[in-house]
């Protein structure tokens, strides 16, 4: 199975808000989503597996250290590891 963690980018941002509205709420609006990708201390990932997005994780990088703020998967892709 082929996973790959990237940056996320805004051709992301309609698959994390749907996984938002999964996962969450309330859920992050997609304008509140860019706003993160977009911040100069976000790291935003996205994971995609078998060319599918299952995920993702934010947070923003402080003085050197990660504060994770949202992480979310989809249900048929958790508990693989």
């Amino acid at each position: 199975m082929e996973t790959l963690i990237i940056n996320a980018d805004k051709s992301h941002i309609n698959d994390i808000a749907e996984l938002e509205k999964l996962c969450f709420y309330p859920p992050w609006s997609p304008a509140q989503i860019e706003s993160e990708i977009d911040k100069e201390s976000a790291i935003f990932l996205v994971c995609i597996c078998e060319g599918e997005f299952a995920g993702y994780v934010s947070g923003d990088n402080i003085a050197g250290e990660l504060y994770i703020g949202n992480i979310a998967v989809k249900q048929e892709h958790q508990g693989k590891g």
